[in-house]
């Protein structure tokens, strides 16, 4: 059983499109109207390491760049940019990994009984390979359909010319083992096209090295020299001594997976040439223009994947019949119900999890309606969310596929900050008198300058009407242009408000 209610008719189809949140206005400080479930979901303090392992890890190569006491840049990043949580993954003990994202990678433990001692009780994951092949591994077999990640692999995140991941896709098969030591003149476009370069690149003297039979790929010069350099470690004793920095060598990167290209893309905001190769799990760049013991990097691959993996939404959710049909009869029989008596909607079905809305059709006590995250396990569908809308720490609980969930930040979209949200909330509570704990405000939607807020009484049904307010920023502060249970299109037109914060209330299949 769901464990909200709302009015009849509260969200529409086309605003569920959006990402929304359940926003409970508890902790109303009368003199600063505060809000501890906006703070909770918008503030949180800094990530810390999920598990001594992976401080372990950290430590070895990364405490002495922060310590000032070496001359290359960080290897996992200056710290953690997440708290760790379990990730599915079907060969791990009870079908989940831990995981902890970082700059440059993630983190995590496949088998938390095996060796600690092991170089590899803490690896990093294939994440360069998933994003260029666009499918999230999450089994030893097992892989969800994605896109291939259109993020730069090197320079400025909103270079528009610099080749992203996707550029890579073409570039994965082996080349045969007959150019050992040819000069590496190639530059790579966004396309993913290559050419000869060598009036431009030669002059840098980099050479194909170390052909890797496994994959059909050679190691430019310059990661060759980086990843059999030696500089200051921490042991996990404490000590600091001077030993090769990766043991065994392709620890950290694994094999390379295509050929070192050249790329022009902007780093902070001028143009450079910067030499890119892509490994099973990370992206090395080297750029001359560097200083000493920089001109080596690690590439954001880490940030790269944790927002193609959780903050892009991917296309091509719909469900087929076959699923629509079992995901039906699942909520139905599972209820006791007809289909008289419920309106089952399937969102979509990402790999082997999907999203449905319900209501009922028929006696509005008869069930709460809402939304049901469900995963397809051996014996069938199997519920993980209900609710109206679910944190994101909900969805990392299950490693719920991004095109299937809600991002509270996302309120903030347009022209509208996070303050100027608080500002709404603030406002609205101010103008209508609401006391601390008496009402529940859902966030239906954040288009340009306008907002949709849905209330209802959290408690008392007497206290006032649930209604669907429709608000506007000014630059001052919000003021209300409509308030209702549903509104002409002729009115919402004439106000411009955008569609996306129409009423629709189509939720039958």
């Amino acid at each position: 059983m769901l464990n909200y209610r709302r009015h009849p008719g509260a969200l529409s189809a086309r605003e569920r499109k959006l990402k929304t949140i359940r926003l409970a206005l508890f902790g109303l400080v009368l003199t600063g109207l505060v809000f501890s479930t906006l703070q909770a979901t918008l503030v949180s303090a800094a990530p810390v390491f999920g598990s001594s392992d992976f401080q372990k890890a950290w430590n070895r190569t990364d405490k002495p760049v922060a310590d000032g006491l070496t001359l290359h840049g960080y290897i996992w990043g200056p710290q953690p940019n997440t708290n760790a949580f379990e990730e599915a993954y079907a060969d791990s003990p009870g079908g989940k990994r831990l995981v902890q994202y970082f700059d440059k990678s993630r983190m995590e433990i496949n088998n938390p009984n095996g060796n600690k001692n092991d170089p590899f009780y803490v690896t990093n994951g294939l994440l360069v390979r998933e994003m260029i092949e666009g499918r999230v591994q999450t089994g030893n077999t097992k892989f969800e359909q994605r896109k291939p990640a259109e993020i730069g692999i090197a320079g400025d995140t909103n270079d528009p010319n610099g080749p992203t991941y996707k550029s890579l896709s073409g570039l994965l098969g082996p080349v045969k083992d007959t150019q050992s030591g040819k000069v590496v003149v190639n530059k790579l476009t966004r396309d993913g096209a290559s050419g000869d370069y060598s009036e431009i690149f030669s002059v840098y003297g980099v050479r194909l090295l170390n052909y890797i039979k496994e994959t059909g790929h050679y190691v430019a010069s310059p990661f060759a020299a980086f990843l059999d350099s030696q500089d200051v470690v921490l042991r996990a004793d404490g000590s600091q001594v001077v030993e090769k920095l990766f043991s065994p060598t392709y620890y950290a990167t694994g094999l390379p997976i295509t050929e070192p290209y050249w790329v022009q893309v902007k780093v902070a905001g001028k143009q450079q040439n910067v030499l890119v190769q892509a490994f099973e799990r990370r992206i090395l760049t080297y750029t001359p223009a560097n200083p000493v013991g920089f001109q080596v990097e690690m590439g954001n691959v880490g940030q790269h994947y944790y927002q193609w993996r959780y903050q892009t939404a991917q296309v091509g959710i719909h469900a087929n019949a076959a699923d629509t049909a079992s995901l039906k009869n699942w909520f139905l029989a599972g209820r006791k119900l007809t289909p008289a008596e419920a309106g089952v909607r399937v969102v979509g079905v990402v790999g082997d999890f999907a999203r449905l809305e319900v209501k009922p059709t028929g006696d509005p006590n008869l069930f709460q309606g809402g939304t049901i995250i469900v995963e397809r396990k051996d014996a069938g569908w199997q519920q993980l969310l209900a609710g109206s809308a679910f944190l994101p720490e909900d969805y990392n609980r299950y490693s719920v596929p991004q095109a299937l969930r809600s991002d509270p930040l996302a309120l903030a979209a347009g022209n509208v900050s996070t303050t100027t949200l608080q500002g709404l909330l603030n406002s609205f509570t101010k103008l209508y008198g609401y006391k601390t704990g008496d009402i529940n405000v859902l966030f239906a939607g954040v288009q340009g300058n306008y907002a949709r807020l849905e209330v209802e009484p959290r408690y008392n049904p007497s206290l006032f009407k649930p209604a669907i307010y429709i608000m506007k920023w000014n630059g001052n502060g919000w003021t209300q242009l409509l308030v209702d249970n549903d509104f002409p299109v002729e009115q919402l037109s004439s106000l411009h408000i955008p569609e996306d914060l129409w009423t629709d209330f189509s939720l039958k299949v």
